[in-house]
């Protein structure tokens, strides 16, 4: 018997060919003189046959791992990913924009509120990352990206705002160093990376900001 290439059925019958032959020495010279080999031998064949169960034994919990595996990579029909609740579109509400924490009159950096929709147009909330970009369009090449955030999922997590009237994820990025923008109309990328499918979603939003740089 072979498993995964290990032919470990060779040695046990290369250990009985071997007591066959020392069974033959007891013939000839006596018991006394090959009970030794003999029970040594007993003892290998023993050893051997252990080893093969457990080779056995592990070769079956591969199989079994590998069983599970192929299933969980083979849903279909009612137990397809696609009938999972995932998202479809993202969209970025009207009233993101600019977000003034000192109260000054000059906005501090951008906020973006992200909305995840699943193919029946409801809110959702889902597990995965995403970035949000601002642009100055109005300024100089190279100058244009005026606030980043990059949120993983854990972040994700803890930015996600649900109540009765809005659920939403809150996205905020404070001005680049020295990048506060020339003008005050600027507009929000947000790219969302849905954990379950992998799938990214973009979404757009033009905003008016306070304090451009004049």
């Amino acid at each position: 018997m072979a498993s995964n290439g290990r032919t470990v059925p060779r040695r046990s019958a290369a250990a009985a060919s071997l007591a066959a032959i020392l069974a033959g020495a007891i013939a000839c010279n006596g018991p006394s003189a090959a009970d030794p080999r003999l029970t040594r031998i007993a003892e290998l064949e023993d050893k051997v046959q252990q080893q093969a169960a457990a080779l056995t034994r592990k070769d079956e919990e591969i199989a079994a791992q590998a069983r599970t595996i192929q299933e969980l990579r083979g849903f279909s029909g009612a137990r397809s990913i696609d009938q999972f609740v995932h998202v479809s579109r993202v969209e970025i509400e009207r009233l993101s924009g600019g977000y003034d924490d000192d109260r000054d009159g000059i906005d501090d950096g951008v906020v973006a509120y992200l909305r995840l929709f699943d193919s029946e147009g409801d809110v959702i909330k889902a597990s995965g990352s995403a970035v949000l970009e601002a642009y100055d369009l109005a300024a100089p090449e190279g100058r244009q990206l005026v606030a980043k955030l990059e949120a993983d999922v854990a972040m994700m997590r803890s930015v996600w705002f649900g109540k009765l009237m809005t659920s939403h994820y809150t996205l905020k990025a404070p001005w680049l160093p020295d990048r506060r923008p020339r003008n005050s109309r600027i507009t929000l990328v947000v790219r969302f990376t849905d954990l379950l499918s992998g799938n990214v979603f973009e979404a757009q939003h033009v905003a008016d900001v306070k304090g451009a740089t004049p």
